[in-house]
């Protein structure tokens, strides 16, 4: 990378990015376990089951 700017930036971005996914991820989780434990609420297909497998993106 020739441009020092956009060196810089890319260092700056990667420096935070895997912070910004853990965070999200954590979040998610913890939404998801609180539907589950909740009976499901907002779960349009309960976890493990055929319906939940097909409908996982590619």
């Amino acid at each position: 990378m020739e441009n020092i700017n956009f060196w810089a930036a890319v260092v700056l971005i990667n420096g935070m990015i895997m912070t910004l996914l853990m965070w999200h991820v954590t979040a998610m989780v913890i939404m998801i376990g609180a539907a589950f434990v909740l009976g499901g609420i907002g779960l349009n297909y309960f976890p493990g089951t055929v319906e939940w497998w097909q409908m996982r993106p590619f």
